[in-house]
């Protein structure tokens, strides 16, 4: 088993009024094989619920209602990379690699946003986490990249850049980046 964080590019703004208000129905995902089907079946369900947290003030989410939410993001976004590793791996990954040479490369504050950030007033109570970095702050980062290039040592380089194009790509379109971590 595998973890992965992936990389969206979406206007958030749009990501928030899909949550607030869903209009994506329920036969728009019925084909769609990549989502776990007790989310397709309870497409309906979970836009109201989800929705409803927001209306309420927001929250923490858990469970089929964070899959719904990644769900929407993979259906508005466009994958802009992911960064894989085993569940073995997932300790090093974020206990070495992300506040490591990720955070020195592109910013610790950076890093922080874009594994776990409230998206529409919602948090997240387990896998997937959601965080996000609007075009501004992904074009402080690419700044941050240049002026402090340092070498990654013994880690892997392959995610590093995974995560600076996709963070270079959303600061030249001028579009925000949402992640997924699970």
């Amino acid at each position: 088993m595998g973890y992965t964080l992936e990389l969206w590019a979406l206007p958030l703004a749009a990501l928030e009024a899909e949550l607030t208000t869903p209009t994506i129905d329920q036969g728009r995902v019925e084909d769609d094989d990549t989502l776990p089907a007790d989310v397709v079946e309870r497409w309906p369900e979970l836009a109201s619920q989800v929705a409803g947290v927001i209306a309420s003030g927001g929250g923490e989410i858990a469970g089929l209602l964070a899959v719904y939410v990644h769900a929407v993001v993979r259906i508005m976004g466009t994958h802009y990379g992911s960064l894989d590793h085993t569940s073995s791996g997932g300790e090093e990954f974020r206990r070495r690699f992300l506040p490591g040479p990720a955070a020195a490369r592109f910013g610790k504050d950076t890093i922080a946003k874009l594994v776990n950030r409230p998206i529409a007033t919602l948090s997240w109570g387990d896998y997937p986490v959601l965080g996000w970095l609007s075009a501004a702050e992904a074009a402080q980062a690419v700044e941050a990249a240049a002026s402090h290039q340092q070498d990654p040592g013994d880690a892997d380089v392959r995610p590093l850049e995974v995560l600076g194009r996709a963070i270079a790509r959303v600061a030249a379109v001028r579009v925000d980046l949402v992640s997924a971590y699970g």
